[in-house]
């Protein structure tokens, strides 16, 4: 400083006082003895525009005035290279000054990156991540702003805390500015900021059923998918014979078939924004029939088949005086009609020692080789473990009960505790199950896929009954009581927790994520009820109709009073089993795929 000129001096410590302005947002006026700027200063209060706005248009003229004088270190001095080095003063002129990036990096400190790559966010969830620059700049960063950040909507940049944070609405690869000015630095700065919002492949349906059609008939379709998000679709491996016409943008499908059967098909997109993922593939499965109704063949599966299964189960258990245990499954008219084994299955129990009834369903996935042992194993397995758990806790649920009933304050954490126990490791266990008797039949585990609903029941002491399930996958459960006209569904096929809600047993989700598995447990404790019925996909859709009318107690109402007429109060008490397979078989439109139910029955 004291080989310069005191007009050199002034110009350098006004460049000094834009770099505090930008950098803090505030000025000392007794600090530089300036009273041109002073004067500016004290004026700050008097004007009615932003405090911070002013104080940039103040560095912003500043600069301006003074940047002919320090274009270069040589400039600054008033001396040529020559002279500088000819004095020996510290000027390095090798390297050149990118625009828009400034060279100066802190003494020890590493060099400011060109971009950092932000976390992924996922399309339409809450993202929230804060980053730090601290091993890069000395001391806080000021001033930091985003530029570019409006293009992701619903995301925001709070400076103080260096954070983004919101829900992004648009996916794939973003690209915006930290613009910024550091302690230290002489200008502004910048990093760009790389940030990838994927899609959530959640939101999707992991197979889709279209209505049924009939031959001769003209057929128009709507494939069910949220089109607020951005596909590019198309149709796959269909059928010639179907001759289907396919619309990518209003996603229908429509022609008129001459052929009856099951036509299986591939609806395959690529998110826009993600054309480097590899395409998606969603089952598409349509019927067709055919009149007259004689066209249908009942079929039996080839005997040399491997895990054969029964075509049909049925099966009465006593439980006292009052309830009993009941359930049947059969075949669809869809496999009757190919030849195909039941996939379903189910399990019902009374452990009288310990007091608790157990009831299990599952259907296994239609599309895989072996789902129908996949069932079987993750119903046999699932009421094993639970039954096992329920054992080890003998004699605590009633105390359990007793201080829910006093109103203890951590009586509901302690029961939801009992019921991850019970309910969750049963399931977990039969994934594991799953896999390992996959592996040592060496067959693809996806082969055994299936959902499984499973189910505990018993009374208390004050009348009341305890009931709780946990579900992977569709079918419905619930407590329906006919005289009170109330209905608790257990298992809700609208109800979502969080992403994967419709994912099978087999997924690798299930090991991964336990908690989600716990937020799929839902308990009742109803004063009284005429049953709890577990059934699956086929069964509801032939009993009550689609998932959208399982809350309408009227559905549930005219399938109870059918129930009550034609098997529960129609002749004799084993004779009921036999009674309910042939009244779930019965005829319903556009219903084919196998039926299974179960319940627990109170006289």
């Amino acid at each position: 400083m004291d080989k310069l000129s005191e007009d050199q001096k002034h110009q350098l410590k006004l460049a000094l006082i834009r770099n505090v302005i930008n950098t803090f947002g505030e000025v000392d006026a007794d600090r530089y003895a300036d009273a041109d700027l002073s004067k500016l200063i004290t004026d700050l209060d008097s004007l009615n525009q932003s405090r911070v706005r002013y104080l940039a248009d103040l560095a912003d003229y500043l600069y301006e005035a003074i940047r002919p004088r320090i274009l270069s270190p040589e400039e600054m001095l008033g001396k040529t290279s020559q002279e500088a080095e000819a004095e020996d003063l510290p000027i390095d002129t090798s390297q050149e000054v990118p625009k828009g990036r400034s060279v100066f990096t802190p003494e020890g400190l590493a060099p400011l990156p060109k971009a950092i790559e932000l976390p992924q966010a996922t399309l339409g969830e809450p993202y929230d991540y804060s980053f730090d620059l601290s091993s890069y700049i000395e001391g806080v960063v000021f001033g930091a702003e985003c530029e570019g950040l409006d293009k992701i909507p619903k995301l925001q940049f709070t400076p103080k805390d260096m954070r983004l944070s919101g829900i992004p609405e648009i996916p794939g690869s973003h690209v915006f500015a930290l613009d910024f000015l550091a302690h230290g630095k002489m200008q502004r700065d910048y990093i760009e900021l790389h940030l990838t919002v994927t899609p959530n492949l959640g939101l999707l349906p992991e197979a889709i059923t279209l209505s049924p059609a009939k031959t001769e008939t003209p057929y128009k379709a709507k494939i069910p998918i949220d089109r607020s998000y951005k596909y590019d679709f198309k149709l796959e491996e269909a059928d010639e014979s179907m001759q289907m016409v396919f619309d990518p943008v209003a996603l229908t499908i429509s022609g008129t078939f001459t052929k009856p059967g099951i036509f299986r098909c591939f609806l395959t997109f690529k998110w826009e924004g993600f054309h480097h993922m590899e395409p998606s593939k969603i089952p598409l499965e349509l019927e067709v029939t055919s009149a007259p109704q004689e066209y249908w063949e009942d079929k039996f599966p080839d005997k040399n088949a491997r895990y054969p299964k029964p075509l049909e189960e049925k099966k009465y258990l006593g439980v006292n005086e009052r309830t009993y245990l009941l359930g049947a499954s059969l075949r669809g008219k869809r496999h009757c009609h190919e030849g195909l084994h039941r996939q379903d299955d189910f399990q019902i129990r009374y452990r009288a020692h310990l007091g608790w009834v157990i009831i299990a369903v599952a259907d296994g996935a239609e599309a895989m080789a072996y789902s129908r042992k996949g069932s079987e194993l993750a119903c046999k397995v699932a009421e094993q473990v639970v039954s096992k758990r329920l054992e080890a806790k003998k004699g605590e649920e009633e105390e359990l009960f007793a201080q829910l009933k006093a109103g203890i304050s951590d009586a509901e954490d302690r029961l939801n505790e009992f019921l991850s126990y019970a309910l969750t490791t049963a399931v977990y266990n039969a994934h594991l199950y799953i896999k390992r008797f996959a592996a040592s039949e060496s067959v693809d585990v996806e082969d055994f896929d299936t959902t499984l609903q499973l189910l505990i029941a018993r009374p208390l002491e004050d009348g009341k009954y305890f009931v709780a399930g946990i579900t992977v996958g569709d079918g419905v459960s619930a407590v329906y009581h006919h005289e009170s006209g109330t209905l608790n569904l257990i298992n809700d096929p609208n109800w979502k927790a969080g992403e994967g809600h419709h994912q099978l047993l087999v997924n690798p989700l299930i090991s991964e994520d336990t908690q989600s598995l716990n937020q799929r447990i839902r308990y009742f404790f109803p004063d009284a009820f005429s049953a709890v019925l577990v059934m699956s996909k086929g069964a509801e859709s032939a009993l009550i109709g689609d998932d959208k009318e399982l809350s309408e107690f009227a559905k549930w109402q005219k399938m109870w009073l059918s129930l009550k007429k034609e098997v529960l109060e129609k002749g004799k008490r084993e004779d009921k089993a036999e009674r309910l397979l042939e009244w779930v078989g019965q005829e319903a439109n556009g219903a084919y795929e196998d039926r299974t139910i179960a319940m627990f029955v109170r006289r």
